[in-house]
């Protein structure tokens, strides 16, 4: 039987001399239609989100958009697209860009984040009809770097359709999946392309000595995985992909929307895939505008909670066997939209359908003991530090080791914003060495993915103080989101103006304490 600790300070000592693991993530494989830990027959289901823009390219709201989904609601999973035109030159979007180097370190910051996490992360090629040469070039590369890790699944292709071999007219289903399977010469957008076979691609992937789950979409826009299916074109297991011994298997993807129709559809054509291997429905979700293609006989509360029933088969049609899902998705340009808004606002129609799933299923975030901290000896700690023009502004003294904020305005603030892979749920206190130019006070605290800010008045002076900050002495300022929970979903440290002037606010030595235990409780209030 455990010993809880009894007192913050008990809890805080565990904290101190425990060591952080970066790499949580349990090895998966396939194991029959299912998803299982490594050598066991313990069934995972993996569920999330779709959190686009690097398949478009600016990266943005990808730090919120992950904390929010795997330390709020609970997720397991993200489905990330990306581009190979991006991950080869870096992106060019509004007028901003992304270089090659910052494009893949915001991958590889995510990957850091699942694994710090013990989450899982799809890297989804992001791409139609077939794979081309430059998907298989960046499999390679994505192979060599994330081969073997614990919490990467490889998304091959994002949604095959309409495969048209050269010299076909009107080619059958089978004679698509012919090309699906083996690659050919085929035609797309007017111009005959080289299309990889998803075998190669698998192969290819292999060879690199990466044995990741990977994940293979059908026909019709990913929707038609029938071909998977025992016995499609007389071949005793369809088209399903043919692994090496040591590869850890094989899981296919379709995209359900209501376009594609409702349970009747999802048993004749995803069913029997169900039974034979395992299947993620990698997008699904109800867009604003999807009454009209039902002829309105339909609402979202109908078809969202039949298909998250089917999903976790809750009529046992499949033996209990859930398949593993991402719904569509979380950003504001791209539908179905499963937010209002970047505070977070979850749309009635989808997003608060598959919120609220996501917490039903009542998988909360491991608390795990530890310490983030930094003495600002590098600047490669803090994810970035930000302060608004005209308000103040923040940098950091490679030669005093130090962050210094210079206020310019009576409503002056900025942030430390955390890195990805530091997993603050269960946070305690913030602690840290600071000093101002002027004696004065500080609002000192942390704020959320969802915009809130909790915050306490420090006071401050010109000699160097270390100040610790309980959870429990947080109070909500008067921001726009109202839910009114400072829960783990946290973005960073805030800092802003309270009652006196301090002139330049200097910080260092910054310590994030959590523990397993909760012993401060922060103060809640009702939305």
């Amino acid at each position: 039987m455990p010993v809880y600790a009894q007192t913050y300070e008990e809890a805080a000592a565990d904290a101190q001399n425990a060591e952080i693991n970066y790499n949580r993530s349990v090895p998966l494989e396939v194991k029959g239609n299912k998803i299982v830990k490594q050598g066991t027959d313990e069934m995972v289901v993996l569920r999330g989100v779709n959190v686009p823009s690097m398949d478009w390219g600016m990266a943005e709201h990808l730090f919120e958009s992950m904390t929010m989904v795997y330390d709020s609601w609970g997720a397991n999973l993200i489905r990330l697209p990306i581009n190979p035109k991006y991950w080869k030159s870096g992106s060019i979007w509004d007028e901003k860009n992304l270089t090659k180097e910052q494009y893949q370190k915001y991958i590889d910051d995510m990957v850091k984040a699942a694994q710090a996490r013990g989450k899982y992360i799809i890297l989804d090629c992001h791409r139609y009809v077939m794979p081309q040469q430059d998907d298989l070039d960046m499999w390679k590369e994505l192979a060599v770097k994330y081969g073997n890790n614990s919490a990467v699944l490889f998304g091959l292709l994002n949604e095959p359709h309409d495969i048209k071999p050269v010299g076909v007219e009107k080619p059958t289903t089978v004679e698509q999946w012919d090309v699906w399977y083996n690659g050919g010469q085929i035609i797309v957008g007017g111009e005959e392309v080289t299309a990889i076979g998803h075998q190669q691609l698998l192969n290819e992937i292999r060879k690199q000595g990466a044995n990741n789950i990977c994940i293979a979409g059908g026909l019709n826009w990913a929707f038609d995985i029938s071909g998977f299916a025992d016995g499609y074109n007389e071949r005793p297991n369809g088209y399903r992909l043919i692994d090496t011994a040591e590869g850890h298997g094989v899981m296919y993807d379709s995209h359900a929307y209501p376009v594609k129709g409702a349970k009747t559809a999802w048993d004749t054509i995803i069913g029997p895939v169900r039974r034979v291997a395992p299947v993620i429905i990698g997008e699904w979700g109800w867009d604003s505008s999807d009454k009209n293609i039902s002829g309105g006989d339909c609402t979202s509360d109908i078809w969202m909670n039949q298909i998250m029933n089917w999903m976790d088969d809750t009529d046992n049609q499949y033996d209990g066997i859930p398949v593993n899902w991402t719904a569509w998705n979380l950003h504001m340009s791209s539908s179905p939209k499963m937010l209002y808004s970047w505070d977070y606002k979850t749309t009635a129609y989808n997003g608060t359908h598959i919120k609220n799933r996501l917490l039903s299923y009542n998988t909360a975030p491991e608390k795990l003991d530890g310490v983030y901290s930094t003495d600002f000896s590098t600047d490669d700690v803090f994810r970035s530090y930000t302060a608004p023009s005209g308000k103040a502004s923040i940098k950091y003294s490679d030669e005093s080791e130090n962050v210094a904020i210079t206020p310019e305005a009576a409503n002056w603030y900025a942030t430390l914003n955390f890195p990805f892979d530091w997993d603050l749920n269960g946070i305690q206190t913030i602690t840290m060495d600071i000093s101002a130019a002027t004696a004065g006070s500080v609002n000192i605290g942390l704020y959320g993915s969802d915009i809130e800010v909790w915050t306490k008045a420090v006071d401050v002076n010109t000699d160097v103080q270390t100040v610790t900050i309980g959870i429990n002495e947080l109070v909500k300022q008067g921001n726009p989101h109202t839910d009114g929970k400072l829960d783990a979903a946290l973005s960073g440290i805030y800092f802003g103006a309270a009652t006196a002037d301090t002139g330049s606010i200097t910080i260092d030595n910054v310590k994030n304490c959590k523990t397993r235990y909760t012993c401060l409780y922060c103060q809640y209030i009702s939305s």
